[in-house]
């Protein structure tokens, strides 16, 4: 293979591994760039959290509320429970609106309460759902059960 072919492969197996495949993964990447800015470590990305904040986001738009107790499910530790996930310490953030992953970022840093959740030391995992019919967005929060 000719050296330019192989250099031109590696850079797009390179970028194309940088590149998040969907909105819920570039929100995780932003807000991993703004732990990482703050010296904190980034939040590792859990399937399963987003399986149950995928769940939340279609809860609210179905239900037609928005916030982070769910008239059917309870809040966020009751549906994480309910989906077996173990944890020490958990949260979540909302959003309705923003369009955009680094819009609803933005939101999130300027409320002081959402902003202290996203740059939580103690959190190390996270999962991001989101519900393209009402734009709605949740990222849920989690240290793991035994963490310190």
């Amino acid at each position: 293979m000719p050296k330019f072919l192989l250099l031109l492969a590696l850079a797009a197996l390179l970028l194309g591994a940088a590149m998040p495949v969907s909105m819920e993964e570039e929100l995780l990447q932003h807000c991993n760039e703004v732990r990482q800015a703050q010296g904190l470590l980034p939040l590792e990305f859990n399937w399963e959290l987003a399986r149950v904040a995928r769940h939340k986001t279609e809860d609210m738009r179905l239900h037609a509320y928005f916030g982070p107790n769910s008239p059917m499910f309870g809040s966020v530790f009751d549906m994480l429970k309910n989906f077996n996930i173990l944890f020490q310490a958990a949260d979540l953030n909302v959003a309705k609106g923003g369009n955009t992953p680094q819009a609803v970022l933005e939101d999130w840093l300027a409320t002081p309460s959402q902003r202290q959740r996203l740059l939580d030391p103690a959190f190390t995992q996270a999962g991001v759902g989101y519900t393209q019919e009402g734009d709605l967005w949740a990222i849920i929060l989690i240290a793991e059960e035994g963490a310190h």
